[in-house]
């Protein structure tokens, strides 16, 4: 081919010269035979001038022919030679740059060999300590559980009882038929084969057919209906992990059958794993204060569950829920926590407040949240039908999904990247849990920097350089929302770092519960714990050298802050639940001693707590005229120099009373038998001086009349910002301080 391309214009030469002899012998023998003669042929020098130019133009082509056939022909004797050198030398840059690889890689993999083998041992540690610790729980409800304790001290228990001990007699194993409701659209009833054996629940579409549906019934829980009616008098609930099975028997006596052999089966297979483990436990001083340290979480969790909306589930609306997202701050029931758990950690962390040892540390954002106010943000734009307590689990699924992770009911501002991180930077400063729920559903990135952001600092930097004990649920809602707790900013300060340099103990723990590293080095070279032993922070040092130690530790799951949960007892915070205890059975005994550092809490006559609970609302008091909302107050702004100045200013020293650091508490009011006999005298307004808000908590509801007055609930916690009168202050809601306004004393908890 390449032959036939290079002969082609020496062919169409050759072409044109033979069409140029053949026209000037037409010509001539044209000529020869007008003069009267005959020719046949012809001389070459006759047309030799005539065909000059075709003939050299032919040449040429014929010359240019033999040059590329040279060309080529001394390029095929070299060629292969060439191709081979340039191949080694390319395979030589190849090899060369992988070996170079390999070494830059050889560090990093010693490296992730080592993590990875600490997240394999931390993993299965955590879930060793729960199923102990979830073993205890349930040990504990059996031996309070036991029908011959409680009715020697109730007379109602005997009949319980007796039909407990006829319950034991049906054994742990039955077969049998029973109508399984389908889940689907037409929910109808089907006839399956069911079976209990060895702790397993099978269901099978016949007796010789293979089961369908396989349970471990330790991890399920079967419930009667109480309901009169016929339709379901005959019914009963199969609760697994993430699905509710509906059953209907034949008869009532085979009702209760089945349900006795799911009891009798649980509690065997329970008592089987507490008789394997029967040894394992502690006793004496270290069963007492894990004793202590869960009274004192209760009392907590209490006062969280009281919080407006906890009392029904924050998905389904299902009341009593028992499950809690640590990381969101809700209550859901059991049906919607099977499903917070499959969106995965990431979206919902959720435990059970009866089955899970919780801590203190895990209810930090609960504290500030509650169902309610998570609501107004998560369901704000909320168009369709919310889900009810009768909601099959297939509604369920799409609604959880659709709210958590796709965040399709909140009022979304279509606000760029850049804009989110600044309200995300705005909602830090103000404190505002509200604005810091939108802008994080609305998908801003918690671990990259913040603009305007001293030294290119992320946003938990920025909530490290503010806090005064006081907003530890701001920290703790960035570090478990997808913060990196590690990230360092401009100076290579980690927010461990930024933690100790600020004296900030309980942030400290956050930071290492979330799996903050202390080994982790700053500009000059220094971890976190020799930063802190430069700067003599002992709490803080003791805490990094707990972190580096091996063994576990429970130092980090209890953070020292005011709960609320002093009552008419001192203010003071203490390090140890077990410390609380004994100093409240000191006060109950009356043994004399020392006089408390602290100052007492100044309070009004005490009453009982069933004359608190049907207390009516007091009347409220009548508005002066010179009594009125002060002017809103222009919005804080936070300069570069203000941040640095405030970064760089000395720790905050550790609080000494029961209110928290960085708020000093004013003139209080003298104590009163009554406060409905003060003199009603119209006062001056007294604003606070900026750093001694005062904290106060509502007693009951409180619907405004005015568009200057407050609304609130029974429970939320109310800023004070402006004393009125002795009848009237100012303020806003904690958390948000939109809702602002004035709002009656008598309302309210004085300090």
């Amino acid at each position: 081919e390449l032959k036939a391309d290079l002969k082609r214009p020496v062919e169409k030469s050759y072409a044109e010269y033979e069409r140029a002899r053949t026209r000037v012998e037409r010509d001539k023998r044209n000529h020869a035979h007008q003069a009267g003669l005959a020719r046949t042929e012809f001389a070459p020098q006759e047309t030799a001038q005539e065909l000059e130019r075709e003939r050299r133009q032919y040449q040429l082509s014929l010359c240019e022919y033999f040059l590329k056939v040279n060309e080529i022909g001394s390029k095929k004797t070299t060629e292969f030679a060439q191709h081979l050198v340039e191949y080694y030398h390319a395979q030589c840059n190849v090899i060369k740059n992988s070996q170079e690889m390999l070494a830059s890689m050889g560090g990093w993999v010693q490296d992730l060999v080592g993590d990875v083998q600490d997240i394999r041992k931390k993993r299965w540690e955590e879930e060793r300590n729960e199923l102990n610790e979830m073993r205890t729980t349930l040990r504990t409800s059996l031996s309070l559980d036991r029908p011959d304790e409680k009715a020697a001290t109730n007379p109602g228990m005997k009949n319980f009882g007796d039909q407990r001990e006829k319950e034991r007699l049906l054994g742990t194993q039955r077969f049998g038929i029973l109508n399984k409701r389908s889940d689907g659209i037409r929910k109808v009833w089907q006839r399956r084969y069911c079976t209990i054996n060895n702790g397993m629940f099978s269901i099978a579409h016949s007796q010789k057919a293979p089961p369908t549906v396989t349970l471990q019934l330790l991890t399920c829980q079967c419930k009667e209906i109480n309901d009169p009616s016929d339709s379901k008098r005959l019914c009963f609930n199969l609760v697994s992990q993430n699905r509710t099975y509906l059953f209907q028997a034949e008869t009532e006596q085979e009702k209760e059958s089945w349900i006795g052999v799911f009891r009798n089966t649980l509690e065997a297979l329970l008592n089987e794993a507490f008789q394997q483990h029967s040894g394992s436990d502690g006793g004496g001083v270290e069963s007492q204060a894990v004793h202590n340290a869960r009274e004192l979480t209760q009392g907590v969790i209490q006062k969280v569950m009281a919080l407006p909306g906890n009392h029904l589930c924050c998905d389904c609306g299902a009341p009593k829920p028992t499950w809690i997202s640590t990381n969101l701050g809700i209550f859901v029931c059991i049906e919607c926590s099977g499903l917070h758990r499959e969106l995965g950690v990431q979206y919902s962390r959720v435990r059970s407040i009866d089955l899970d040892n919780i801590c203190t540390a895990e209810l930090l954002v609960a504290h500030q949240m509650g169902n309610y106010a998570f609501n107004e943000v998560a369901e704000e734009g909320l168009a369709e039908k919310k889900l009810t307590p009768d909601s099959s689990m297939a509604e369920r699924k799409d609604f959880i999904q659709a709210k958590y992770v796709n965040h399709k009911f909140i009022r979304s501002t279509g606000r760029s990247q850049e804009e989110l991180l600044k309200a995300l930077r705005s909602a830090v400063h103000m404190r505002d849990m509200s604005q810091l729920l939108n802008v994080h559903m609305e998908g801003v990135n918690m671990a990259g920097p913040l603009p305007d952001e001293p030294n290119q600092g992320t946003v938990l930097h920025c909530a490290l350089g503010q806090e005064d004990n006081n907003s530890l649920h701001i920290v703790d809602f960035i570090i478990n929302n997808g913060a990196d707790v590690n990230k360092p900013n401009g100076e290579l300060d980690s927010p461990l770092h930024m933690a100790v340099k600020r004296n900030l103990p309980q942030a400290v723990k956050l930071l290492l519960r979330a799996g903050g590293q202390a080994k982790v080095e700053d500009s000059e070279g220094r971890t976190p714990g020799v930063l802190a032993k430069e700067l003599e922070f002992e709490e803080c040092e003791d805490l990094l050298v707990s972190a580096s130690s091996k063994s576990k530790t429970t130092r980090f799951d209890n953070i020292k802050i005011d709960w609320g949960l002093a009552g008419d007892q001192d203010e003071r915070i203490y390090d140890d639940p077990a410390a609380l205890l004994e100093e409240r059975e000191r006060l109950l005994a009356g043994t004399p001693d020392e006089p408390p550092a602290v100052p007492r809490r100044t309070r009004v006559t005490p009453i009982s707590a069933e004359e608190e609970e049907n207390r009516a609302p007091p009347p409220i008091p009548e508005r002066t005229a010179n009594v009125s909302a002060p002017p809103t107050p222009a919005p804080i702004s936070f300069s570069n120099e203000s941040l640095l100045h405030l970064r760089d200013a000395a720790p905050l020293p550790a609080p000494s009373t029961g209110r928290p650091s960085g708020f000093t508490k004013l003139a209080s009011p003298p104590s009163s038998p009554n406060l409905s006999t003060l003199p009603h005298t119209p006062q001056r307004a007294l604003p606070l001086p900026p750093g001694a808000l005062r904290r106060v908590e509502a007693l009951f509801d409180c619907e405004a009349d005015h568009d200057d007055e407050l609304s609130f609930h029974e429970g939320e916690t109310i800023i004070v910002t402006v004393e009125l009168d002795s009848d009237w202050w100012n303020g806003y809601i904690e958390g948000a301080p939109s809702r602002s306004g004035v709002f009656p004393v008598l309302y309210i908890k004085r300090p």
